[in-house]
């Protein structure tokens, strides 16, 4: 699947899904999508599985999750993050309190307000780990 060019004001340019639900997401191409948090994905609370998925020039314009804002992320499979950005936290994905899980991937030019791809939130509860990091 192809989203390209869609915008939020709120919550995911491409993609909204809350109430601790999974979104998996295969084989997609998320282009020049922005809203204020997940520029592509929004998924707070949820696992978000992305595997050979590319991400391209989205923007979280408000906050944070350039590409992606979720729960748990695990990216797998040869995706690649490229040019997203994040006025806040996280230029590529933004993990909230959770793991984050990064493998076989390229990310190339993502920043955020801290010049970073990555970025995870932790409270007393949990804390967010990058592994695999290719």
């Amino acid at each position: 699947s192809t989203f390209t060019k869609n915008t939020s004001t709120s919550q995911g340019g491409a993609v909204w899904i809350s109430l601790e639900k999974t979104l998996n997401i295969s084989e997609s191409t998320f282009s020049e999508n922005q809203s204020y948090n997940g520029g592509a994905v929004f998924a707070s609370g949820c696992t978000v599985n992305v595997e050979d998925s590319n991400f391209n020039s989205n923007s979280a314009t408000g906050d944070s999750g350039g590409a992606i804002y979720a729960g748990t992320i695990s990216v797998t499979g040869d995706s690649s993050f490229l040019s997203n950005t994040a006025k806040g936290n996280g230029g590529a994905i933004y993990g909230r309190v959770t793991t984050v899980n990064v493998a076989n991937s390229v990310l190339i030019n993502n920043s955020d307000v801290n010049g970073l791809a990555v970025y995870g939130y932790k409270t007393d509860s949990a804390s967010p780990a990058l592994q695999q990091w290719l």
